[in-house]
C-alpha cells in the first residue's frame, strides 16, 4: 500500500480530535449528573428565604413542642381509644415536623434558641394559642370525666393559633418548602378541630 504523505500527521490530529471530544462529553455528562445530584439534595437555603419563614420557623417550633407537652399529659391515664389515637398522632406528626424546622434554621445559619428569643416577643403580644403555666396546672388536676374535653379545648384553642402563623407564612414567606409545610398544618390541624369539635359535641 502507498503511504500517504503526512498520513500519520493527519491521523494523530484526528485521534486526537475524537479523544478531546470524548472528553468533552464526559465532562458535560458529569456536570449535568451532579446538577441533577444537587438539585435533589438541595437545601431549603438554596432556595431562597426572608424573615417570614425564619419567624414561622423559630415561632413553630416552641408552639409544637407545647403540644407535645400536652400530649404527655395525657399518657399514663385512662381514655377513650379515639382521643387516645388522636393525641398519639398529633404527638408523631409535630415532633416530625420539629425536626424538619430544626433542620431548616441550622441549614440558614439561624441559632433556634436566640432566633426564638427575638420573635418570641411578637407572639407574647398575641398568644397564638399557647397555653400558660396556669392552663397546664388546670389541666393536670382535671378529673377524669372531665379531661378530654378540657384537653381537646385547649388544643382547639392553640390549633387556631398555629393555623394563623402558618397563613402569616403563606402570605409572606417565600420558601416553597416551608410554604408547603404551613399548607400541610393548616389541613391537618383545621381537620383535627373538626373532629375534636365533635368529639367534645358527642360527649
Amino acid at each position: 500500500m502507498r503511504r500517504v504523505p503526512g498520513a500519520s500527521v493527519i491521523g494523530f490530529a484526528v485521534l486526537r480530535t475524537r479523544r478531546m471530544s470524548v472528553q468533552a462529553i464526559a465532562i458535560v455528562v458529569t456536570s449535568l449528573v451532579l446538577a441533577a445530584c444537587a438539585g435533589t439534595n438541595s437545601e431549603p437555603a438554596a432556595q431562597g428565604y426572608n424573615d417570614a419563614d425564619v419567624v414561622f420557623a423559630t415561632q413553630m417550633i416552641p408552639h409544637h413542642e407545647q403540644a407535645v407537652d400536652m400530649v404527655q399529659i395525657t399518657e399514663g391515664r385512662e381514655l377513650s381509644p379515639e382521643f387516645a389515637e388522636l393525641t398519639q398522632a398529633m404527638k408523631a406528626a409535630q415532633t416530625d415536623e420539629i425536626g424538619l424546622m430544626e433542620s431548616w434554621l441550622d441549614a440558614w445559619g439561624v441559632d433556634p434558641d436566640t432566633a426564638a428569643s427575638d420573635h418570641m416577643a411578637m407572639m407574647d403580644d398575641d398568644s397564638m394559642g399557647m397555653m400558660s403555666d396556669d392552663d397546664f396546672a388546670s389541666l393536670q388536676d382535671a378529673a377524669p370525666g372531665g379531661f378530654e374535653a378540657m384537653w381537646m379545648t385547649m388544643m382547639i384553642e392553640h390549633h387556631e393559633g398555629a393555623i394563623e402563623m402558618a397563613q402569616d407564612q403563606l402570605a409572606d414567606g417565600t420558601n416553597p418548602d416551608v410554604s408547603a409545610l404551613a399548607t400541610d398544618i393548616v389541613a391537618a390541624q383545621e381537620a383535627e378541630i373538626a373532629q375534636m369539635k365533635a368529639m367534645i359535641a358527642a360527649g
